[in-house]
């Protein structure tokens, strides 16, 4: 009949029990059996969620009787290959420092204590590795290599360590540094005119004001070029001018902005010409003989 053996182990993260049963004698049962008392590291994360484990018992199915220990752990007990664990060599359990990652793209991570992180990749990591080098830093490790991580730590309790290990590669002053640029994003505009030309905005005044002044300076120019005469020889030049400078002052100003009170310059206009004509009497009947 062949026997079994039942080892118990104790989480270093947890103090959780779990428990291996093989055949006796088997390599596995020989190698936990020398290592009890000691630490050691379990590297498979179906059935032992945490990393290291001290080796606190071993029994045999012959001790398996009803309430004991042996019985429990026969009754909760699990298989395991011998390539999954490895004995660190010492019976003190790694000291649980830790350091948090968090995402540069991750927003409101609040850490008050990095057991109580829910880690993803995209929000935030718990590391056994040693980073103190790189605290207050941001990072690129190995395994998310498309993320940037800033790094805060040591935590020394409440850690839920150990915990995975990762490997940095890059490190940068902060998170615009390891973040690539931004994509320039074109925005496809209209461009307007500055001016509406296909029609008229300006007032009957301000259209009167250009006209007689355009008017009577091409006047002023065919007089002083050809020598040519025109029955607006006493227009006034000077006050022209400045009814047209005050038009034009009126134009560059926004309605909104205070225009100090001017006083309204009279221009002159062209006199209307007396058409002479010959007297003809309106009623002549009666009045001579006509040849």
């Amino acid at each position: 009949m062949t026997s079994f053996s039942c080892i118990t182990l104790q989480s270093c993260q947890t103090d959780n029990l779990v428990y291996i049963t093989t055949p006796t004698g088997t390599p596995l049962d020989i190698y936990l059996q020398a290592e009890l008392g000691n630490v050691v590291q379990v590297t498979e994360p179906e059935n032992f969620p945490d990393i290291y484990y001290t080796v606190i018992s071993a029994c045999g199915s012959f001790e398996s009787i009803p309430g004991s220990p042996c019985e429990t752990c026969f009754l909760n007990a699990v298989t395991i290959d011998l390539t999954y664990i490895t004995s660190t060599g010492s019976d003190d359990c790694p000291i649980n420092t830790a350091y948090v990652l968090v995402n540069c793209k991750a927003s409101n991570i609040v850490i008050d204590a990095p057991a109580d992180l829910i880690q993803s990749a995209s929000t935030a990591l718990v590391t056994s590795s040693d980073l103190a080098l790189y605290v207050g830093s941001v990072v690129n490790i190995a395994e998310y290599p498309n993320n940037c991580y800033t790094v805060f730590g040591p935590y020394t309790e409440d850690t839920g360590c150990p915990c995975d290990y990762y490997t940095v590669t890059e490190a940068y002053k902060d998170c615009e540094c390891c973040l690539p640029e931004a994509p320039v994003v074109f925005t496809r505009t209209t461009q307007q005119p500055v001016k509406k030309f296909y029609h008229i905005t300006d007032t009957e005044c301000e259209i009167r004001v250009n006209t007689r002044f355009a008017d009577n300076y091409y006047r002023l120019f065919q007089g002083l070029k050809y020598g040519l005469k025109n029955c607006c020889g006493d227009v006034n030049f000077d006050k022209l001018w400045i009814t047209k400078e005050l038009s034009d002052y009126s134009l560059i100003n926004p309605p909104d902005v205070c225009i100090p009170v001017v006083t309204t310059v009279v221009v002159d206009t062209c006199p209307t010409a007396t058409i002479v004509t010959c007297d003809i009497p309106t009623d002549v009947s009666g009045t001579g003989d006509f040849t």
